[in-house]
């Protein structure tokens, strides 16, 4: 699963929605995030599902260019789909640099069964199925919280491993700049139930360890016979797809793009 961690002269990634804030004003960190689509309409690997009695599928927005349309029915109460991908950008607006501790997820609640009106997903990415690829030659580092299993592991080039030392995750030990702004991915899975969940950075800053939190977030999996839907571009608009399908077990979108 290709989801980086990037400084800023690397990559400009997209952020749209859920933009944070100031955590307090006296504080320097700044955290911008999106959620749950990993690439402005190219990447496949997130979908969203909308609990029963939400936004009816036909009323989403596909002609809002500058968004991608899951993006869009997160915002309106979706969750992601099986695999969701929280996109953080970093920065300070303090003349000293921040030390990020940490990045952890925090379940405030689960529900092992829920009603699902619809799953919006996206085959093909730009340029044809599966979008882009990283460079075979770089360092692929990404980050996964398994939520049924309340599991954190890190990746790199396609090796797991676990973080069994406390307090530890990707982000530990890198520092934020006004030079040096950090963007980092979290890839979420979710297959067995509904999940409300928080991110919690921890950080130091002039000596004092502080926290910030992102969130709510939304993810869910392991509901049958939900319908399908698929984003596809014709002309240069967008046009949503009925695909005749359901959702049959957990995970299935998943294991279908391996």
């Amino acid at each position: 699963m290709a989801i980086f961690l990037l400084v800023a002269q690397d990559v400009v990634p997209r952020l749209t929605s859920f933009l944070g804030g100031l955590f307090e004003e006296d504080h320097k960190l700044v955290v911008h995030a999106a959620w749950p689509a990993e690439a402005e309409g190219c990447g496949t690997q997130a979908a969203v599902a909308m609990p029963a009695g939400g936004l009816p599928v036909h009323d989403l927005d596909l002609d809002e260019f500058g968004q991608d349309p899951r993006d869009i029915a997160a915002a309106d109460g979706a969750a992601s789909w099986e695999v969701g991908t929280l996109t953080l950008a970093f920065t300070t607006t303090g003349g000293d640099p921040i030390h990020i501790d940490s990045a952890r997820p925090r379940i405030l609640s689960r529900q092992k069964h829920v009603s699902l009106d619809w799953v919006l997903h996206k085959r093909n990415g730009c340029g044809g199925p599966g979008g882009g690829e990283s460079s075979a030659t770089s360092t692929v580092r990404s980050l996964v919280f398994d939520l049924d299993r309340k599991r954190m592991v890190t990746v790199v080039n396609g090796e797991e491993l676990r973080l069994d030392a406390p307090g530890g995750s990707l982000l530990t030990g890198t520092t934020v700049s006004k030079e040096k702004p950090l963007y980092a991915s979290f890839a979420v899975h979710s297959c067995s139930a509904y999940y409300e969940w928080v991110l919690d950075v921890t950080y130091t800053e002039n000596g004092e360890r502080r926290t910030h939190r992102e969130g709510p977030f939304r993810s869910v999996g392991g509901v049958r016979g939900v319908p399908i839907y698929d984003i596809e571009t014709v002309g240069g608009g967008r046009k949503l797809l009925d695909t005749a399908t359901r959702t049959v077990s957990s995970c299935s979108l998943t294991e279908a793009k391996r």
